[in-house]
């Protein structure tokens, strides 16, 4: 079976209770559909507005602390270890469905690259050392 896979973190279900709930609000106040432009600050006002209600001033702190925030609309964020929202799901179609890939199979791709950028820069360390002593002409004594 083929499969294929592709980054959406702005995936959107449109057929969820939230956005179904999120659209009839919407048009019912505004008289019109709400595009993705209006999604999207919704989510964005509705993450930081919970954000600065939960830590004030420490708004940035906290956001770093935290862990994953579920979105109402999308995915959610993860602005734990980058200034970058790290929520990035990949998605697969799986059957004529569309679904969001395991976990599991991501975090082990992401080990594996970690240990050789690893050894990689031991490489590198050693070839430094190497290139040093040799424009030392291998003397180690200090004049």
């Amino acid at each position: 079976e083929t499969m294929i896979y592709f980054l959406h973190p702005n995936y959107q279900n449109l057929e969820s209770v939230q956005y179904k709930l999120w659209e009839k609000n919407y048009f019912k106040k505004m008289s019109i559909m709400p595009s993705v432009y209006n999604n999207i600050g919704y989510e964005t006002l509705l993450f930081w507005g919970k954000k600065l209600f939960e830590h004030g001033t420490d708004v940035i702190k906290g956001v770093k602390s935290d862990q994953k925030y579920e979105g109402v609309l999308f995915t959610g964020y993860d602005f734990s270890t980058d200034n970058d929202n790290q929520n990035a799901p990949i998605y697969t179609f799986s059957e004529g469905v569309l679904e969001v890939a395991r976990k599991k199979e991501i975090v082990i791709e992401e080990e594996e690259n970690e240990e050789d950028e690893n050894k990689e820069d031991g490489d590198n360390k050693e070839e430094e050392d190497d290139n040093k002593d040799k424009e030392d002409g291998g003397n180690d004594d200090k004049n």
